[in-house]
Formats: structure tokens, C-alpha cells, sequence
């Protein structure tokens, strides 16, 4: 894959060492316009975007796969939680609330659940990391 470059980058306000940013947007900076912006040939758009590894995504994909494989949804509420963790651990661990909101109940109810079973989330949260070093 080629390297995107820009068409052009405009900056709102004055930017400090023009030169560096130039450097990094490999493109040559305007400022003072009001609005930033980055502009790329429409050749671009249809290109993926990437944002994880791609092996360690696969990997996961993989468990995720094996997990539901095995009807996760009978099993205990943790185990639920822990799958979708290592699962979805390539986009960052998410917070207690985003697994709440995923699991379509309240911050608290979740943790009440967790508590039942022995368990808070954070402790699952490290466990996850843990095994996925």
C-alpha cells in the first residue's frame, strides 16, 4: 500500500514550527482559516481504514467464534462479560459503563450481577488482560 498524502491541511489558529507539521502531515500546512481540515484525493475513500492489528484480531475473532460456539448464553453472567473482554480487546478494554450498555442493563445491576457471582468488574477486566499477554 502506498503512502496517503495529503492535498492540503488547514489549521484555524497560527501553529508553532510550521516546519514539523509539514513533516508529519507530509504536506505543507495553511493557518488562520478558520477551520481545520485535511483534504485527500477522492482515490482514498474506498481504502480500509486500519485500526487494530490484524493478527491479534484474527486471533480473537477466533475465540469469539469458539465462545459462541460453545452457547455462552447459558452460562454464567461473568463468563459472558470475560468473553466479550478478550473478544473485543483489540479496540481497548471498554468501561463499565459501555458493558453495561452492551449487555442492555444499568452500571449498577451489572455489578449487583457480578457481586452474585463472586466477582467484580475490574477483576475481570485483569483478568483478560492477564491472559491475553
Amino acid at each position: 500500500m502506498s503512502r496517503i498524502i495529503p492535498l492540503s491541511v488547514n489549521y484555524a489558529q497560527e501553529i508553532e514550527n510550521v516546519e514539523e507539521y509539514g513533516r508529519v502531515m507530509r504536506c505543507k500546512p495553511t493557518m488562520n482559516t478558520g477551520h481545520n481540515r485535511i483534504t485527500f484525493d477522492i482515490k482514498y475513500w474506498n481504502n480500509p481504514i486500519i485500526t487494530a492489528n490484524y493478527e491479534f484480531q484474527k486471533i480473537l475473532a477466533a475465540k469469539k467464534g469458539a465462545a459462541d460456539a460453545a452457547n455462552i448464553r447459558g452460562k454464567p453472567f461473568k463468563n459472558r462479560i470475560y468473553n466479550y473482554l478478550t473478544a473485543n480487546s483489540y479496540l481497548g478494554f471498554p468501561s463499565l459503563e459501555d458493558i453495561a450498555s452492551n449487555f442492555n442493563t444499568s452500571p449498577r445491576t451489572l455489578q449487583r450481577k457480578l457481586k452474585e457471582e463472586g466477582m467484580n468488574f475490574q477483576q475481570l477486566v485483569d483478568e483478560a488482560k492477564k491472559n491475553l499477554r
